[in-house]
């Protein structure tokens, strides 16, 4: 399993996002093969962190192309304050209780 984690300022406050997020942005993640979280974490007034589970790293990858270009371009690059940190990790050991 892998994380791609991304960590974003923004021009506007974080929870103009949330809405979208849920409405739009689970329900198309949810479609892609790989596809199997996804956090949206507030840590600041203007700063998030998202973080999004996948299956592999190729299943990563290929989200990445459709998502990125598509959704993340139309609703959250217009409101980036500043560079976006993005890394890409194997995930270790995740537990859900």
């Amino acid at each position: 399993m892998v994380a791609v984690i991304n960590h974003l300022r923004f021009s506007k406050p974080v929870s103009e996002f949330e809405a979208a997020v849920e409405r739009e942005a689970l329900p198309l993640l949810s479609t892609f093969p790989g596809f199997r979280d996804f956090s949206f974490l507030r840590i600041g007034e203007d700063r998030a962190v998202v973080i999004i589970l996948w299956a592999s790293a190729a299943e990563a990858a290929n989200g990445a192309k459709e998502f990125g270009p598509d959704w993340f371009a139309q609703n959250f690059a217009p409101y980036r304050a500043g560079e976006q940190q993005h890394s890409f990790r194997e995930v270790i050991f995740q537990y859900e209780s």
